[in-house]
């Protein structure tokens, strides 16, 4: 299934970006709460995951995090907590994304360079 594509600002940038200008041959797209603390545990489970950091090392992947229905302010003040590796992005008109693929935080999808879903949730080494 091909990803929906949708309109964000990467921290560091005020130009909105959409997901499908994006080149890498694969893309994570985590979605996650600053307030939620399953969130803070995935976040950093994925944030020292040798694969994920040896691929990102490697630019074979990118890592896009994004914290929907959380307003800018909130947004800003949890960037010092993520990875900086990471392009940790805002969307404030995110609501058609997580009404239709996002029922629970976090959610993790890893995207192809087609930006077709190949995976969702990544919860152990295997699943890379």
């Amino acid at each position: 299934t091909k990803a929906a594509d949708f309109s964000f600002k990467i921290d560091g940038s005020d130009t909105l970006t959409n997901l499908y200008s994006i080149s890498s041959p694969y893309i994570l797209l985590v979605f996650y709460n600053p307030d939620c603390e399953h969130c803070i545990k995935e976040i950093k489970e994925l944030k020292n995951n040798d694969t994920i950091n040896r691929l990102i090392r490697q630019d074979s992947l990118i890592v896009i995090s994004i914290p929907p229905e959380v307003d800018e302010l909130s947004w800003k003040n949890n960037l010092k907590n993520m990875p900086k590796n990471w392009k940790n992005a805002y969307c404030g008109a995110c609501e058609t994304i997580t009404k239709k693929y996002i029922w629970l935080v976090p959610e993790e999808f890893w995207l192809n360079k087609e930006k077709s879903v190949i995976k969702i949730n990544i919860k152990k080494e295997e699943d890379f």
